[in-house]
């Protein structure tokens, strides 16, 4: 009998363990009779040069890990940053001058904004199955050059009209740039890595205020032919526009077929991961069983009732600039107000990634904690007299905390479920979740100045709530992970024994034909796979 990819030479066999489901292989005794197109894309690859490669040294590691920071992470932090300076974009539209220039309205600006992510919502599913189907980086490079083309059709924009059409397709446009990314780090770094690193990643996200504000100041002291919201537009498409060219050139796809790293490295990304998570890492099929499984586990639609709770207090990004107005701070200092959130944002996303590198078991319980600051400031937003100008504009930078707590929720959602489809799917229903709920916050800001309604939403739903469902969530995946681990066999090292399959390819002799692998390369969803260990 041949033997395919072991992953490495620490891995024990154990016992033949058999499949289920008619449309990913067929029971012949002991063996699986499979259809390759069923499995782990990157199964050949391993099949192929797994017993060349000797395992990494720790010098070898650490320099891989440097080499998939400057190569992968750094690509998907930009992409992840110019997409929220698109969406900070709106928040600057009244300081910039776009209000007065198409007679936009306070009802309207919160219109754009739900229309945004009603166009956002729409894409989902469409996006997810065009990004699993396709390669990942023409999937990218054709999203970004629709969205560059709308950010400068946006300069065209007369009317209310014509900017909440380009906002609708610009949120269609960018549905899926987040999952695919999420996707994209899923395939190059094990769960627990992936749980460290995806603070860092939004860090772009919530320090978008800082280069955004100070270029709002400055171009607000512009005088010249081209009106300062226009320019600020330009600004960001041209950076968008050279992001576009360094995607179509060097996106990463899979670690299988990604030749910025020698066949050496491949194999030990793909190693690593597999000994981490105990699950696939890109399966191109669409697997209905695997969707159903999906959306039949309570747990898919908790993670996404989060989504749409967090996300009732995202207005906060843009109304902090109303409020700051309606305070009587000037359009010019509001952009520096804008700033002084974003460093405050970043400061605590750095102190949650560093928590995250000790407590990296801890996901629930630090989404959590990072929610109290932002109930703070509701409270202090809402008691605080009015003409306490500071203390109400500084409740509006405390309460932006809970951008950690919706990260790290948005990564346990993905890492807790195995399976390339039941994945997909989670992921898919939380961003709807998240849709729903962005189309809504809008929609609470209408009784100014104190939004005392919208104040109480954000600390009754946004935090208090959305905290009560992760502690659910996280007391069924406890509840599985004691069921599981009195199931689990392992070395004298402390690690756990991964189960073996023997099977054979759709067509093949039973003789010549015959494989070995370990259960990973099925691609089996969390349910099937009892070595699965959910992350808490």
């Amino acid at each position: 009998m041949s033997n395919a990819s072991s992953l490495g030479k620490g891995v024990h066999t154990e016992e033949t363990v058999r499949l289920d489901h008619d449309d990913q292989s067929k029971s012949d005794h002991d063996i699986k009779i499979v259809k390759r197109k069923t499995m782990d894309t990157t199964l050949a690859f391993m099949e192929e040069h797994d017993s060349e490669v000797p395992e990494i040294t720790p010098e070898q590691e650490r320099k891989l890990y440097h080499k998939l920071l400057r190569r992968v992470f750094v690509m998907v932090f930009l992409i992840n940053l110019f997409m929220f300076m698109d969406k900070n974009a709106m928040g600057f539209s009244k300081l910039l001058g776009m209000w007065k220039d198409t007679n936009l309205k306070q009802k309207e600006y919160n219109n754009t904004n739900t229309l945004f992510y009603v166009g956002y919502l729409i894409g989902q599913f469409p996006g997810h199955l065009l990004f699993q189907t396709f390669n990942k980086r023409y999937f990218m490079a054709v999203t970004l050059t629709c969205w560059l083309i709308l950010m400068f059709t946006q300069l065209a924009a007369k009317d209310y009209a014509g900017i909440a059409t380009i906002r609708f397709f610009l949120g269609l446009t960018e549905s899926s740039v987040t999952p695919c990314i999420e996707h994209t780090l899923g395939m190059f770094f094990d769960s627990k890595t992936q749980s460290v690193l995806n603070p860092i990643l939004w860090l772009g996200a919530v320090s978008v205020g800082i280069p955004t504000g100070f270029i709002a100041y400055g171009i607000s002291h512009v005088k010249g032919s081209i009106h300062p919201w226009k320019l600020y537009w330009i600004i960001n498409g041209s950076l968008t526009f050279l992001l576009s060219i360094w995607v179509v050139l060097d996106y990463p796809t899979n670690p299988a077929e990604y030749k910025a790293f020698t066949i050496e490295e491949r194999v030990h990304i793909i190693r690593k991961i597999k000994r981490q998570n105990r699950s696939s890492i890109e399966e191109k099929k669409i697997k209905k069983y695997q969707f159903i499984e999906a959306i039949k586990d309570p747990v898919t639609w908790l993670f996404s009732l989060y989504a749409l709770t967090s996300m009732l207090a995202n207005n906060m990004n843009f109304q902090q600039q109303v409020i700051s107005l309606s305070l009587g701070v000037s359009r010019i200092n509001s952009t520096l107000i804008t700033v002084a959130q974003s460093c405050y944002s970043c400061a605590f996303f750095l102190l949650g990634s560093f928590l995250m590198t000790k407590f990296k078991s801890s996901l629930c319980y630090l989404a959590v904690i990072f929610n109290i600051p932002a109930i703070l400031g509701g409270f202090l937003a809402v008691f605080l007299p009015w003409k306490n100008k500071i203390g109400i504009l500084a409740s509006c930078i405390i309460v932006h905390t809970d951008g950690f707590a919706y990260i790290l929720a948005l990564c346990w959602s993905q890492i807790s479920a195995a399976g390339y489809t039941k994945r997909l799917t989670r992921t898919a229903m939380f961003m709807i979740g998240y849709g729903i709920g962005d189309i809504i916050a809008p929609q609470m800001w209408v009784t100014g100045p104190r939004y005392y309604a919208a104040w109480g939403v954000q600390l009754g739903i946004a935090w208090f709530g959305s905290s009560l469902i992760l502690l659910t969530i996280r007391y069924i995946l406890a509840k599985r992970n004691n069921e599981r681990v009195k199931g689990l066999t392992y070395d004298s090292d402390g690690n756990v024994i991964m189960k073996r399959y023997e099977y054979l390819e759709s067509g093949s002799d039973a003789e010549s034909g015959k494989r070995e692998t370990d259960v990973s390369n099925f691609d089996l969803t969390d349910f099937e796979n009892k070595e699965f260990i959910y992350p808490l």
